[in-house]
């Protein structure tokens, strides 16, 4: 099953380890007033993981729209272009002191795709 899953994405996928310290800013509100870091746990062309602790936001749900502000590893600012993306699906477990969730972007500018593109390339298997 997770086969077929792997050969049905469109875009290959980076995953991240904890240690990487890969973070983003993003903000669930045109105004951009309200953000919240969060973990990248993987990233594509067409989409990213994250992990954001329950404590930070309210509410989330599949189709909600957010703002992804930007990218940052350790303490190098990857990208910092706002990208419009929308929630495909939430992993929301009690038990967990993480929300995870699947966005896919919107309409990305072309140089933001080309640097993760260049970014899943140079550091993938």
């Amino acid at each position: 099953m997770v086969e077929a899953a792997i050969y049905n994405r469109k875009y290959t996928r980076l995953f991240f380890q904890a240690d990487d310290d890969i973070k983003c800013i993003c903000s669930f509100t045109d105004s951009k007033d309200e953000k919240v870091t969060a973990n990248v746990m993987n990233i594509s062309e067409g989409g990213i993981c994250l992990t954001i602790n329950r404590d930070e936001i309210i509410s989330i749900s599949k189709n909600d729209e957010l703002f992804l502000l930007s990218l940052t590893e350790k303490t190098l600012t990857l990208f910092d272009t706002e990208i419009r993306m929308i929630v495909r699906w939430v992993m929301d477990n009690k038990f967990f002191k993480n929300i995870e969730l699947g966005c896919q972007f919107l309409d990305p500018p072309d140089n933001i795709t080309e640097q993760i593109r260049s970014l899943v390339e140079d550091r993938g298997e």
